[in-house]
């Protein structure tokens, strides 16, 4: 089959753009609000195959990356698909008009197409090009495929921590400290970002002149997650619910954000550095005074 382009971009988007259409038809006519989760992760599997396959190189780093990918678009699917049949609907489309769902539907199409760049790129027919393309060992697809699986493996176990944790009757109303979220307060984001700046890492070995613009990829995802729909929200949500708690203005106090690490070394670091290598900024506390110094007031 002969490719679109020698970069696979036309390729990656007249699917991307195909698929998402058919799945807001679906959700519009059908009302089947759950398949937006099961489509997360099965957007970025379908990219990384047909991109793979139309190119027909197969080297092994094209592999490689189509198959983590793979692995990551699964488990994500499987997992969300799941908790979403366990808790019985989706709350964000219950009411939504043709429009926000084609909003929806349109944004996720640009977050597919940025975020699998690297992939797109990787699996590409320009890849023989490069000095590198069709080798693989060098250390940095050594270094990108550790940090990818370490991101898999975080968000792994902090989501199965979390749901089992919510599963149990005793621990309603209250917030989840089990396991590696006792080290983060956000371990799954942390594991997420780190699966994309995994393949960007891998894909750098192949990367010249324009390819390098798939750095997109990890940036994007960890603009989203740390700033926008991610953890803003969700420690918004938290401090709303709990800020009247001691319990949990220590846990908060104590706990990396994103970065996992020992309570016992993270409230020992200045709080500086806290906002810095740790990400803890100050636009995720939601109350107006420092935690565990006085009675919070949310704002």
């Amino acid at each position: 089959m002969q490719p679109l382009d020698e970069d696979n971009l036309a390729v990656a988007g007249i699917s991307i753009a195909i698929l998402q259409f058919l799945y807001f038809l679906v959700t519009y006519t059908m009302h089947i609000r759950k398949l937006s989760d099961f489509a997360a992760g099965t957007n970025f599997l379908f990219v990384a195959v047909i991109t793979m396959f139309v190119g027909q190189t197969f080297y092994w780093r094209q592999v490689l990356v189509t198959l983590l990918v793979c692995v990551w678009g699964l488990r994500l699917s499987g997992y969300l698909m799941f908790r979403m049949v366990q808790i019985g609907k989706d709350e964000r489309h219950t009411t939504a008009s043709a429009a926000q769902l084609a909003g929806f539907w349109t944004f996720q199409a640009v977050w597919v197409f940025s975020v699998s760049l690297p992939v797109t790129f990787i699996n590409s027919p320009a890849v023989h090009l490069t000095t590198h393309g069709t080798s693989l060992g060098t250390p940095n697809d050594i270094i990108g495929t550790l940090v990818f699986v370490t991101g898999l493996l975080l968000e792994t176990f902090s989501d199965m921590q979390k749901f089992y944790f919510k599963e149990n009757p005793s621990n309603k109303d209250t917030w989840c400290t089990f396991g590696l979220w006792h080290w983060s307060r956000h371990p799954n984001y942390f594991g997420e970002i780190l699966v994309w700046w995994g393949i960007f890492v891998i894909g750098s070995s192949t990367f010249e002149f324009h390819q390098w613009a798939s750095v997109i990829s990890p940036i994007f995802t960890s603009i989203i997650l740390m700033f926008l729909s991610g953890v803003p929200l969700l420690e918004k949500k938290s401090d709303e619910r709990y800020a009247d708690l001691d319990a949990y203005l220590a846990y908060k106090h104590d706990t990396s954000v994103l970065v996992p690490l020992p309570p016992c070394i993270y409230r020992r670091i200045p709080r500086r550095v806290q906002q810095t290598l740790c990400c803890d900024f100050p636009l995720y506390d939601f109350t107006e005074v420092d935690p565990l110094l006085a009675d919070p007031v949310f704002v």
